[in-house]
């Protein structure tokens, strides 16, 4: 699975609030996140129930222009995350066939836009 697209953020203030993409997604409570916050903050995350298991976190100087360039690559019993083109982290694990999607991520009671452009999915055949 490839997955990607163009979001733009735009909160009405700082806090813990952002946009991302969903994948894996075989029920409510069980589905995959990636995102990027109004923070910095970017990572991939996998709900199981009512928590969100450890997964890939980093910070990063927001871009000012709040708009991210997502792209996952789940292969091989691995997930690669990156934003605008920079690797943020490996998550080693195989997500189950499920849906995909665009997320609005709010930890807090903020306004919270996510102006989503060109999302598209591949789906990756292994040859071997």
């Amino acid at each position: 699975l490839v997955l990607g697209t163009r979001v733009t953020l735009q909160t009405a203030a700082p806090g813990a609030v952002g946009c991302g993409l969903v994948f894996g997604n075989i029920a409510d409570d069980n589905y995959y996140l990636t995102y990027v916050d109004a923070a910095g903050g970017q990572g991939v995350s996998h709900r199981e129930g009512t928590t969100f298991q450890p997964g890939i976190f980093r910070e990063h100087i927001p871009d000012p222009a709040n708009s991210y360039d997502l792209l996952v690559i789940a292969v091989g019993g691995r997930i690669l995350y990156y934003v605008n083109q920079e690797w943020v982290g490996t998550l080693n694990e195989s997500p189950s066939a499920g849906a995909v999607g665009n997320a609005v991520v709010n930890f807090e009671p903020i306004a919270t836009s996510c102006q989503f452009n060109n999302t598209w999915v591949w789906r990756w055949e292994s040859t071997s």
